[in-house]
């Protein structure tokens, strides 16, 4: 990679775009990609491969084919995902007039595929498995759910019609359209990237021309596609009022569709620009998922770990004065009392002047662990990318959220301790989805693991709801005096109306509050949002722990553990942050 990518390429983006777009490298292992106001070239790649990979970025840019309505229909889809891009990639190659002529798409290694004449069409179109995915490494990669956690894919100043029309206020916390209105609200993809471009830019009006975009205007396509929720998903039969009373849970193996809805819950909501919370906001959907999964899931994903046990263990949360030793740093009057009694009296047991149990001190032991768990994943469809320590074996990052989720949660319960487990998901404010794996209550954890190893990400993360929840069961369940939160994420917080800063504040407020109920938080990470997720939050009383998998971050769980507990008990503390990152 070139000392200055933006120097050398900058130019070339620009001239593209029609706007100003800085380009800089992407991590190790990581292929091209963008976030609308960078263009992020792969690190390994030659000056030929960055000015493909400038051009096919600035292309999906232009023509619309990362605008957020786009990009929500493939979060937790990356199969999908290549597909689309395959397809998007081949329309602008098949465009056969000016500028794209003019550009070497035949370098670029791409199969003989279906062609659509619009970035809509092609995400119609990647629906069929049967289509081939894109494999050059050039083409880049779509990383939906990362993009849109950063406020979707829009250079600075390109704004949408649909933005135009909404005061401030409405956009981060105005109420969100039911699903039938929703596709008539939003505007087509490419209007996102209509109105602000400058016109005055040849390349750029030519571009828009071969797309047959406009420069501005509302548009008329609908937008929006359904996620399946795998685990829990709003019933075909819910009230078209938004507020669906019950939950279908889809079946993780065949035969399988027994759901148990225990409750539903409502929690506030940070509002970031009244500055004050939305009182009954979020509808917490609590449902007890059912699997019939053969003994050799259990074998597989639910080995114990008998060293983490074991440094787990030593962790002594409570000391305990005990008296009747024979060192220590107080005396134990009760034992110096019956000493000199019996020097005075004869013990028709013992003789006289003798004491059977001579050790007059209060030693102070670390031997009551009074500790109450709750271990939050989060399954939200961001957490579908591939992980950057295990891109070869195609491992996502909800594979290894789920190792460490099940590992730890295997421990505490084997440990002793009162632990309960669930997972979490979202889809808008009114349907946050709480799947409880274990409850506090339960004896075994071999079942909640079972379905933890059976769930696929989908859906987003409203995770302020789901930690003011997983809290209050704690501190409702646990019954013990110190209480852990561990929160199993890829940090990344977005819902519809859940984003950017209201997001971010939301979390921060969550978080607060579970330090003034006494509750330590750990939160896990193992995408590559740790460094954001620590400067967005600030210093809030948790520890971070991050590693690209969990065989890098089980060494520190324990160093963890105890650090999130001493920050609870000191709530002006700084983040205890351990990173721990590859590359």
């Amino acid at each position: 990679m070139d000392a200055d990518p933006d120097t050398r390429y900058g130019p070339l983006a620009e001239m593209l775009c029609g706007q100003r777009i800085l380009v800089g490298s992407a991590d190790a292992g990581r292929s091209a990609h963008t976030d609308g106001s960078t263009l992020y070239l792969s690190a390994d790649g030659c000056a030929s491969d960055h000015r493909l990979e400038v051009i096919v970025q600035s292309a999906l840019l232009v023509a619309g084919s990362l605008a957020p309505d786009m990009l929500r229909a493939l979060v937790g889809r990356p199969d999908r995902a290549r597909r689309y891009l395959l397809l998007e990639v081949s329309r602008f190659a098949t465009a056969g007039r000016l500028p794209w002529r003019l550009l070497p798409w035949s370098e670029l290694s791409l199969p003989a595929t279906a062609h659509s004449t619009c970035a809509r069409e092609s995400l119609d179109m990647s629906r069929d498995k049967a289509l081939p995915p894109a494999t050059d490494p050039r083409l880049g990669e779509l990383r939906p759910g990362w993009a849109l956690a950063r406020g979707g894919v829009r250079p600075p100043g390109w704004v949408g019609s649909r933005d135009l029309t909404r005061t401030p206020h409405e956009l981060e916390s105005g109420p969100e359209p039911d699903d039938e209105t929703h596709s008539q609200d939003i505007p087509s993809a490419l209007s996102w990237y209509n109105t602000g471009l400058d016109t005055s830019n040849p390349v750029s009006e030519l571009f828009r021309k071969i797309l047959g975009t406009r420069s501005g205007g509302p548009a008329q396509d609908g937008a929006g596609a359904e996620i399946a929720v795998s685990g829990a998903r709003a019933g075909s039969g819910a009230p078209t009022s938004g507020k669906p009373s019950r939950y279908q849970v889809e079946a993780s193996t065949p035969g399988d569709k027994s759901p148990t809805v225990v409750a539903r819950w409502t929690y506030p909501e940070w509002d970031s620009a009244q500055g004050r919370l939305r009182p009954n906001w979020c509808h917490v959907h609590e449902v007890r998922p059912t699997t019939n999964m053969s003994d050799h899931v259990a074998r597989r994903d639910l080995r114990r770990d008998t060293d983490l046990e074991r440094r787990v263990a030593a962790i002594g949360l409570t000391h305990r004065p005990v008296r009747r030793q024979n060192q220590g740093d107080e005396i134990d009057l009760d034992a110096m009392v019956d000493l000199a009694t019996d020097q005075l009296t004869a013990s028709s047991d013992h003789g006289p002047g003798t004491h059977h149990d001579y050790r007059p001190y209060i030693g102070v032991r670390r031997r009551r662990r009074d500790l109450g768990a709750m271990v939050l994943v989060d399954i939200s469809g961001s957490s579908a990318e591939l992980s950057a320590a295990h891109a070869a074996e195609s491992s996502s990052v909800a594979a290894e959220q789920i190792r460490t989720a099940a590992t730890l949660a295997t421990a505490l319960h084997h440990i002793g301790d009162r632990m309960a487990a669930m997972a979490f998901h979202s889809m808008g404010r009114e349907s946050c989805r709480a799947l409880m794996l274990k409850d506090f209550n339960e004896h075994g954890v071999l079942r909640g693991m079972q379905a933890l190893a059976t769930l696929q990400p989908s859906g987003y993360s409203r995770i302020g709801a789901g930690i003011r929840h997983s809290c209050a069961r704690l501190v409702e369940g646990a019954g013990t005096r110190h209480k852990l939160l561990i929160v199993i994420s890829d940090g990344v917080p977005y819902d519809t109306g859940y984003i950017g800063r209201h997001a971010v504040t939301d979390v921060r407020h969550a978080l607060d509050g579970c330090a003034a109920a006494r509750v330590a938080v750990l939160w896990v990470c193992h995408g590559d949002m740790a460094p954001e997720l620590a400067d967005h939050l600030g210093n809030r009383p948790f520890a971070l722990g991050s590693a690209p998998s969990h065989a890098q971050l089980r060494r520190q769980l324990p160093q963890l553990i105890e650090r999130s507990i001493a920050s609870a008990h000191d709530p002006g503390g700084l983040v205890s942050s351990l990173l721990r990152r590859s590359g």
